[in-house]
């Protein structure tokens, strides 16, 4: 078996020889992977969505953790409040893109 592209944005530490697909297919931006957030409910204080997000980041930095992932092949994130929202709207909008050429496709 031959790996010949990730289908992530940047290399992945655990094949750092290996081109990401915008490199290999010349596809300049180019990026889809899996990801995962944790979510809390809508009026959460500041001060308990503080401690949850320290707590996610000592748990994220944990090099207990960081080596699972590495087992895994991913690339753990740690974006979190604004920044995290920011990502989660831009995937919103280049999947809903996907989505809707997908539909017109069809027809």
């Amino acid at each position: 078996l031959r790996i010949l592209a990730v289908t992530n944005g940047e290399r992945v530490s655990s094949l750092p020889d290996t081109p990401t697909i915008a490199e290999a297919g010349n596809l300049p931006g180019y990026s889809a992977s899996a990801w995962f957030g944790l979510y809390a409910p809508a009026g959460l204080s500041d001060e308990a969505r503080t401690a949850l997000e320290q707590a996610m980041k000592k748990i994220m930095s944990s090099e207990d953790i960081a080596l699972a992932f590495k087992k895994l092949g991913v690339e753990p994130g740690n974006l979190a409040g604004a920044p995290f929202k920011a990502f989660v709207e831009s995937e919103i909008t280049k999947w809903g893109k996907v989505v809707e050429s997908a539909k017109t496709a069809e027809k």
